[in-house]
């Protein structure tokens, strides 16, 4: 199979979110999450065997098709259960030109270093009900936190951005 050819499971795509990141954005969620936060806003996708599977060329296409702003967030579910697919489809959508995010629930700890070259933001932390803050911009609880990505001479640097 060739790498355009890698499945990935998808519970659905949303043009021009202003909710998922900075700017006008496409949002691609990914199907299924084990983490079952309490209060999760993305339940339907926590099942791994719901949604609808696609190739990494169909999404690529469609996705090239109908956004506009060069802006994609990928969120979910958990987008880093289906790591293959995501590090091709982040690859390809880079190299499209567009601006691609991550929203996980993971730790910035555990999120595997070869993404970033890829991203422009990445949202990480699970959602945690009682630390829920509807003042932040672009997360849910006070225990999540959204860094910029930037890429100098060959380096990842991580800024934290304030979300108040």
């Amino acid at each position: 199979m060739m790498d355009k050819d890698m499945m990935i499971r998808i519970a659905g795509v949303r043009k021009d979110s202003s909710d998922d990141g900075p700017g006008l954005r496409t949002v691609i969620f990914f199907q299924g999450c084990h983490m079952h936060c309490p209060g999760c806003q993305n339940k339907e996708t926590q099942d791994p065997n719901g949604g609808v599977v696609w190739t990494v060329g169909e999404l690529v296409k469609k996705v090239k098709e109908e956004n506009y702003t060069h802006k994609v967030t990928i969120s979910g579910g958990e987008p880093l259960e289906q790591l293959p697919g995501l590090r091709y489809l982040i690859r390809q959508l880079e190299n499209e030109g567009f601006d691609v995010g991550i929203y996980t629930g993971w730790n910035l700890n555990q999120v595997p270093l070869d993404l970033f070259p890829y991203l422009s933001f990445i949202k990480v932390g699970n959602f945690q009900k009682d630390l829920k803050n509807p003042s932040l911009h672009f997360v849910g609880s006070e225990n999540q936190a959204l860094y910029r990505i930037s890429h100098e001479d060959g380096n990842n640097v991580l800024t934290s951005v304030n979300l108040f």
